[in-house]
């Protein structure tokens, strides 16, 4: 079974549709996977339903190899699949690593998929088979709580520390007695924190950020990213109307909508109201965000009024009044500019709703305030996801001297008192 997703664009409507098609089968559809995928459609980005359909190929993969039906599965067979991706190598990286651990001794490591990533599988593969139960084609979901949580956990190892695939690992950089402004002269915060890779989780410096807003073309990019600043999801801004955004009570009503967007569905229970406030190396953002608006509607919404019968805040600024699709700003805002600027990463939309919750955290907003601006049913969903870029970014605050160390430390013990609290071990 050779099972590949093929991309079906349609320059009319602007929009981009997924089918996976079985090649070795005269490229006929692979009708298991694309009803799955042909109900989630409405409610997902093209991006999301593309991480699910390769998912869903990589498990009918294996099973071809084990020769079992897909509605034939058992629950043994799916604890096969989880051991499995447990130990298959992770094939974004290569298959061997030098790691260099704090003793500057060198040796080989293959990097396996990350916790996350399979978790995420099963998750996908728990939906399937809740569909195939809806749908009468199965009688019981075989895929139980799978979810693999880590098998050893570390007490808080001090700001200077990391975990690396189960194996802690302390960064050569020492400090006496845990105070920041006396450091080792061998080492600079500064040096060191330069020649660290950037993750894409990581939150925007202030150069980039400025760098960011300067290359912004037009308001409408500019209020869509000032949005995204303050939490918001990329579905949740494309699907707001234009009487959304309550600038006497600097607020934005995320609501879902019989009639949002493809691209615009707000993800079930995240209704909310997000404040309209600066943010960390952007405390003007209110008030550019405003202009924006202002520019936005007077060149764009006004002229377009009575062919916006929906009232979408976001809609196409050329042609035919349209919603403006996922696909449409990626293309612009996203692949043809921004990436081309920030060099030594890959951002996404999600980057900004990253640098909203991880600054805001080291900044010291509570966590439980964070987890209602950005939506999130769990409050563990908010700490798991933040933790590590939240306590890499507070020791780069305090390099900056927006922190000290003091404050750092406290916040730090604050956070990880959460993790404990909230987070399977």
């Amino acid at each position: 079974m050779n099972l590949r997703i093929i991309r079906n664009k349609d320059n009319l409507k602007r929009t981009t549709s997924l089918i996976v098609v079985d090649v070795d089968n005269f490229y006929l559809p692979c009708s298991p996977i694309n009803n799955f995928l042909l109900e989630r459609k409405l409610s997902l980005s093209v991006n999301r339903i593309e991480i699910y359909a390769n998912a869903l190929i990589k498990f009918f993969r294996w099973l071809d190899k084990q020769k079992v039906i897909y509605k034939n599965v058992t629950q043994k067979d799916l604890t096969d699949y989880r051991d499995y991706m447990l130990v298959e190598p992770d094939q974004r990286y290569t298959l061997s690593k030098i790691l260099i651990d704090s003793n500057n001794i060198s040796g080989i490591h293959q990097d396996t998929k990350c916790v996350e990533t399979i978790n995420q599988h099963l998750d996908v593969l728990r939906l399937y088979y809740e569909f195939l139960c809806q749908r009468y084609e199965i009688q019981i979901n075989p895929c139980p709580e799978l979810r693999i949580t880590n098998k050893q956990s570390y007490s808080n190892i001090g700001m200077l520390a990391h975990v690396k695939k189960n194996k802690m690992v302390v960064n050569p950089l020492k400090l006496n007695n845990n105070v920041y402004g006396n450091i080792s002269s061998e080492y600079e915060i500064s040096e060191y924190l330069e020649e660290q890779e950037t993750k894409s989780c990581a939150p925007f410096s202030q150069a980039e950020l400025k760098n960011i807003m300067n290359n912004l073309k037009n308001p409408q990019e500019v209020l869509l990213t000032c949005m995204l600043l303050l939490g918001l999801r990329i579905s949740d801004a494309l699907g707001r109307r234009i009487n959304d955004i309550k600038w006497s009570g600097k607020i934005i009503k995320v609501i879902k909508r019989d009639d949002d967007p493809p691209d615009g569905v707000v993800k079930y229970g995240s209704y909310r109201d997000v404040p309209i406030t600066g943010v960390l190396f952007f405390q003007n953002l209110p008030e550019v965000m405003y202009e924006a608006y202002k520019g936005y509607v007077q060149d764009i919404l006004r002229p377009k009024q009575k062919l916006n019968t929906h009232n979408y805040l976001f809609i196409t600024t050329r042609g035919q009044v349209n919603p403006l699709s996922y696909d449409n700003i990626y293309r612009r805002v996203m692949h043809e500019n921004l990436q081309k600027i920030i060099t030594n990463r890959e951002i996404g939309f999600h980057s900004f709703r990253h640098f909203y919750a991880t600054s805001n955290i080291a900044m010291g907003v509570k966590i439980e305030s964070v987890q209602k601006i950005l939506g999130h049913r769990h409050i563990s969903t908010t700490i798991e996801d933040y933790y590590n870029p939240t306590i890499s970014f507070i020791k780069e605050l305090v390099s900056l001297g927006i922190l000290k160390a003091e404050t750092a430390d406290e916040r730090v013990k604050e956070i990880f008192d959460y993790k404990k609290r909230f987070c399977k071990k």
